[in-house]
């Protein structure tokens, strides 16, 4: 097998799918964006809510929701940005993300 697009893509495994029982759809698929663009050998992904928010078409207390959601539920690790100027960081939680 050969995949059609070397980039842009993410290993889903077992924990994708638990992920998907777990949170409600919009967490779900914020959760999903996160795990496309996430540094590979991190699992982080810095960037502001309100480019969240554009990324997904949601609004910016509709992010804040599923990212507290995602923080409450285990899946991923928010930091919050300092300031509305800079951006935060989220993580995804090691049970979530399937590279070493």
């Amino acid at each position: 097998m050969k995949i059609k697009e070397p980039s842009g893509w993410f290993a889903a495994s077992a924990c994708m799918l638990e992920a998907a029982y777990l949170l409600s759809d919009g967490a779900f698929k914020l959760f999903v964006y996160i795990c496309l663009t996430a540094d590979r050998a991190t699992g982080r992904l810095q960037l502001a809510q309100g480019k969240l928010a554009r990324a997904l078409g949601k609004s910016r207390g509709s992010i804040s929701s599923y990212l507290e959601e995602l923080s409450n539920k285990g899946v991923c690790l928010v930091r919050a940005a300092p300031n509305q100027h800079q951006p935060g960081e989220i993580e995804v939680a090691d049970g979530f993300w399937p590279y070493h």
